[in-house]
């Protein structure tokens, strides 16, 4: 779902001619175009309503006849001069006022001289014709182009061609003919006849056939079909006219390849018959693998596709000045309601992790504030008694002493600045008893040892070490001028053993967990033929007044 949400929507290509719609829905992945589907509709406000259903960014172009292209050179490099510029460099080619032209343009290449464009311009009176066209039918495009730049993209991404070709789509009322190379758009001549005149020279004809997909029209020109073979002539001529006019227009190779696109494509044998006399190789649309579509039906829907195709070109779009699209916000409203939910979701999972997060903070700060007046021999029932009677608004309403729980972060660090405050008015001082082991304990530890007095299976005890020397120095102490100072006693051990292996046990027994040795402090060895020497500290279990 938020998938489809925040991805490219699809654009639609509409092309109207006088009876259908045709309508191509292209989606671009990753910058590739994929065509999703190829439909037509008839053109009534209820059957467009379908082309609204999956928020497509709905594409129309205008007729060949109604859009000046001319090619021109620019001084200038940048596309902020180039925008500024164009106007006023464009004046001198337009047919009309610059203040009615809007304009478009493609570049076909640039150097250090400046910038070669084709200059496409239409006049706003036709702009609005065009736009109140599509009102009619319930259909209000977010983009306009033309029927020549559709053509290019279409080429640009089904024929893969590095020489220039012409494209010719022939329609019921015109035929357009643009010369275009790899996908730039160099000129285009357009013909305002088309397959409406061959039908009416059908009918003409008094024949038995009434359509002409029933036509050979390898068999023309034929008597059977006057007024056709005459109207077919007339549309060759046509044809050989735009094409002689672009190679005119353009020397820089010559031209021996044309894609013929529209509904004449149904036609049997219409566009080799049409193009025998040109010298011209008719090439077809290559589609993309796995593609639901033939060639044909490609070049059948050639202008809504190209449309489509040519959305990505901001350059390209004729709806500017006061004719821009009047809802730009349209689209982006589901996107943008989306983002704010997600925000909100978002910001109340942030405040709930966060709250739980501070509760686990005030349990552990509660956890310390324990620990720490455990440290000090001080219970927490008797220093909040104390507190209360320094501090009676402490109490709860009903008189009870609150509990560590019921504590907040704000009572906690009040109770510890009282507890700093009593820390520094106490009397300082330093413990003058010592709770270390003394003498006659560590002998009496040594002498029951386990590894120095070993009990045998039969119950007879076995002296396996014998000890030589005794000593219990006490290095530290607390002093009137050294009270931070603790009680440190150095217990050294000169003895001798027959088994080197029982001398080793003894060791390893010392530096294991025990009631006696510091496992803070460090406990030398050394051995010199049967004969050991050791050292250790004791473990000082002093309570020391907090600092």
């Amino acid at each position: 779902m938020l998938k489809k949400i925040f991805q490219n929507p699809p654009v639609m290509g509409l092309e109207l001619n006088t009876k259908l719609i045709k309508c191509a829905e292209v989606l671009f992945q990753n910058g590739k175009p994929h065509i999703e589907k190829l439909f037509t509709v008839s053109p009534d406000a209820f059957n467009v309503k379908q082309l609204y259903t999956d928020q497509s960014i709905l594409v129309t172009g205008m007729d060949a006849t109604e859009v000046l292209i001319r090619g021109f050179h620019l001084p200038l490099t940048k596309e902020k001069e180039i925008a500024a510029a164009l106007l006023f460099q464009a004046e001198p080619l337009l047919p009309y006022p610059a203040d009615q032209a809007i304009l478009s343009r493609q570049t076909l290449s640039q150097d250090n001289d400046g910038t070669n464009l084709t200059l496409l311009s239409t006049r706003k009176d036709l702009l609005k014709k065009h736009l109140e066209q599509w009102e009619q039918y319930g259909v209000e495009p977010e983009k306009i182009s033309c029927i020549p730049s559709a053509l290019c993209f279409f080429e640009q991404n089904y024929v893969k061609s590095d020489k220039a070709i012409i494209v010719l789509h022939v329609d019921d009322k015109w035929m357009s003919c643009v010369l275009v190379k790899q996908g730039k758009l160099l000129a285009s001549y357009t013909h305002q006849e088309g397959l409406e005149l061959l039908t009416k020279a059908l009918e003409t004809d008094n024949s038995n056939e009434n359509s002409l997909q029933h036509i050979d029209f390898t068999s023309l020109p034929s008597d059977n079909y006057r007024a056709l073979s005459d109207a077919f002539k007339r549309i060759q001529q046509a044809l050989a006219k735009m094409c002689f006019a672009l190679s005119k227009d353009y020397k820089d190779e010559i031209i021996t390849d044309i894609l013929i696109t529209g509904d004449s494509i149904l036609l049997p044998s219409f566009d080799k018959r049409l193009t025998e006399k040109l010298n011209l190789n008719l090439l077809n649309p290559t589609p993309e693998a796995n593609f639901p579509y033939t060639s044909s039906e490609l070049q059948q829907y050639a202008i809504p596709i190209g449309l489509a195709l040519g959305s990505n070109d901001s350059l390209i779009d004729f709806r500017q000045q006061e004719y821009i699209y009047p809802h730009p916000w349209k689209r982006i409203k589901l996107a943008l309601a989306s983002y704010f939910i997600l925000m909100l979701v978002l910001a109340v999972t942030f405040y709930f992790f966060g709250q739980t997060y501070l509760k686990f903070e005030e349990d552990k700060l509660r956890q310390e504030y324990v620990e720490l007046l455990g440290a000090m021999n001080k219970s927490f029932d008797h220093f909040e008694q104390t507190y209360v009677i320094k501090n009676p608004q402490a109490k709860k309403s009903n008189g009870e002493i609150a509990s560590v729980m019921e504590l907040n972060r704000a009572d906690l660090f009040d109770r510890l600045e009282f507890l700093q405050k009593d820390i520094q008015t106490a009397p300082d001082s330093f413990p003058l008893f010592a709770n270390t082991p003394n003498v006659s304990d560590v002998l009496a530890w040594l002498s029951n040892h386990p590894n120095i007095m070993h009990k045998k299976a039969d119950g007879t005890m076995e002296a396996r070490l014998q000890l030589e020397n005794f000593s219990f120095v006490m290095l530290k102490r607390p002093a009137q001028g050294k009270k931070q100072e603790k009680y440190q006693i150095k217990i050294e051990l000169d003895f001798s053993s027959p088994t080197p292996k029982w001398a080793r046990e003894f060791h390893d027994s010392l530096i294991a967990p025990n009631d006696y040795v510091d496992p803070k402090a460090e406990v030398k060895w050394t051995t010199n033929r049967g004969h050991y020497r050791t050292s250790f500290y004791l473990k000082d279990k002093t309570i020391y007044p907090s600092q």
